[in-house]
């Protein structure tokens, strides 16, 4: 109930008008109950934020026992394509507005982290050394990669979906493979 009090504000109010009084009002809690769950604002905002992340990076791993490097990348970019669409007004909160500027950092961060670890899943066929994007360090690549599906996904948000997820992924993973 908090969160959910929290999300409609963000959505009315500028961030830093919002209070914790604000927030129990929407709720329709009191102010002890807040402060049973949450020290303060920050502390709700980082317990929202890691939320979020959590369902993403369950939807990242969920499909991760496939064999195949590339049917796992497919599958898992239209579930979290499909994921952000049905939840399209909490991101667009997130990513487009950008009120809470502690998510995109994050979100980041963990895209990164699962490009590294899928990078160490392909094999030396699945990589061409004649390719000059081989010759650049695996961090950096992933970086660009992550900034690159963040970015996009942003701007789709942004743009009121233009495309469908299923179709987003796809072209997505044209520039991949």
């Amino acid at each position: 109930m908090i969160h959910d009090a929290f999300f409609e504000l963000i959505q009315e109010v500028e961030f830093r008008k919002i209070s914790v009084n604000l927030i129990t009002t929407r709720a329709g809690i009191n102010r002890v109950t807040f402060y049973l769950h949450y020290k303060d604002i920050e502390d709700m905002i980082d317990s929202f934020v890691n939320e979020m992340i959590n369902e993403i990076e369950t939807i990242l791993l969920e499909k991760q026992k496939e064999q195949n490097i590339n049917d796992y990348v497919r599958s898992t970019l239209v579930n979290l394509m499909e994921y952000i669409a049905s939840h399209a007004k909490v991101y667009k909160v997130l990513l487009v507005s950008k009120k809470i500027p502690v998510f995109t950092p994050k979100f980041l961060e963990l895209m990164v982290q699962l490009i590294l670890k899928n990078n160490e899943y392909k094999s030396p066929s699945e990589s061409n050394a004649q390719n000059p994007i081989s010759t650049v360090p695996r961090e950096i690549t992933a970086w660009y990669g992550a900034s690159a599906l963040v970015g996009t996904i942003s701007l789709w948000l942004g743009n009121d979906m233009p495309y469908s997820p299923h179709y987003l992924a796809s072209q997505i993973i044209k520039f991949n493979l």
